[in-house]
């Protein structure tokens, strides 16, 4: 719902077109049958996994341009006569949508989440209370059904350490390089304590 009081965005997405046109196979998808671009319905809400069994036709261009159209930022994306925007405006991760699967094992890479509640000040307290909190206790409540289904589940999502590298403005562009060194250590160690949800 708060997705809908943002602006359109004026984002030009022609670079995900580029990419997407680099991965299309002759399907009009990847080669990949197990691919899944999540998006949501700007209007009810849903997510949908382009992609997937069931799922709206989309081109890859399409799905992946949806899937990235964070309110805000770039405008929604017409597929089908409805209008989607980035998944992440519903779940940080949407890992409950691979419950009909009936896995074994799940690895959730959710950055944009963290295990617990962790304190920030100025505007890393304004992104704690109005997006990472409200991210991590939906994260939780996916992750719980899908352990309650039997399903093991990895999780590796931001801790403080991240956080005060990566800044409380997930886009800023210039902690990128800053942000991807620092997890590559991180993420090791969160594997070798034997990281779970």
């Amino acid at each position: 719902a708060a997705s809908g009081l943002l602006p359109h965005g004026r984002g030009d997405a022609a670079w995900l077109d580029r990419l997407a046109q680099r991965f299309t196979c002759n399907s009009g998808w990847v080669s990949h049958p197990a691919t899944w671009l999540v998006s949501m319905d700007y209007d009810t809400g849903e997510r949908i996994a382009f992609g997937s069994p069931g799922a709206p036709t989309a081109t890859l261009s399409e799905a992946l341009r949806a899937s990235w159209a964070i309110p805000g930022w770039s405008p929604p994306v017409p597929i089908g006569g409805r209008r989607f925007v980035d998944g992440g405006a519903a779940s940080t991760a949407s890992a409950d949508l691979v419950l009909p699967l009936e896995l074994d094992e799940v690895i959730v890479l959710a950055p944009m989440a963290s295990t617990g509640r962790i304190a920030g000040r100025g505007a890393a307290r304004v992104e704690r209370l109005m997006l990472r909190n409200w991210m991590s206790a939906g994260l939780d409540a996916e992750i719980a059904k899908l352990e309650a289904a039997g399903t093991q589940v990895i999780r590796l999502d931001a801790t403080a350490e991240d956080l005060a590298v990566m800044g409380p403005n997930f886009m800023d562009g210039r902690r990128r390089l800053a942000t991807l060194e620092h997890s590559l250590v991180t993420t090791r160690a969160q594997l070798a304590n034997g990281v779970r949800a």
